[in-house]
């Protein structure tokens, strides 16, 4: 009897040892990573972008918001083509714009920065037009250099 209640306990204790294995990282969770560090470094050079975020009446928009804009205009949008062209180009991590009055209809001024090839973040003060926006304001800053080896070694190992 108590040889059988040995084994009883024994087999529980053994089914119930779970072995858990940490799930690799999909590349989307990679190039999550890799953007929100980018982002982190951009700030880091124009400390304006997190005091503009912090306001009530400040919308952030990426190249998907606005391309799914332009598709569910009814008409031609000339803004918000104008704005499509500043995403377009090379960077580093995604490009972000910024503008006030919570949406791109009433805003009338707003800040897209992106990270060159380089690592040189960049910050771009643009302006509403009659029917278009204008650059105002152009400023590079040195910026770190990031890679995904960099922040994540789990990111660029071989299979």
């Amino acid at each position: 009897m108590n040889k059988m209640l040995l084994y009883l306990i024994l087999l529980f204790i053994i089914t119930s040892q779970q072995t858990v294995l940490a799930a690799p990282m999909t590349f989307e969770d990679c190039m999550t990573q890799l953007n929100n560090e980018i982002q982190k470094d951009i700030k880091k050079s124009f400390p304006l972008l997190e005091q503009i975020e912090g306001q009530n009446n400040a919308r952030r928009y990426d190249y998907d918001d606005i391309s799914k804009m332009i598709l569910n205009s009814r008409k031609r949008n000339k803004d918000l083509e104008f704005l499509m062209a500043l995403f377009y180009g090379t960077s580093i991590g995604d490009r972000e714009l910024i503008v006030m009055h919570n949406n791109i209809e009433n805003a009338s001024s707003g800040y897209l920065f992106y990270k060159e090839l380089n690592g040189t973040n960049v910050l771009l003060k643009i302006k509403r037009e009659e029917e278009s926006w204008k650059v105002i304001n152009k400023r590079k800053v040195r910026g770190e250099y990031i890679t995904l080896e960099k922040i994540n070694k789990e990111c660029v190992k071989k299979p």
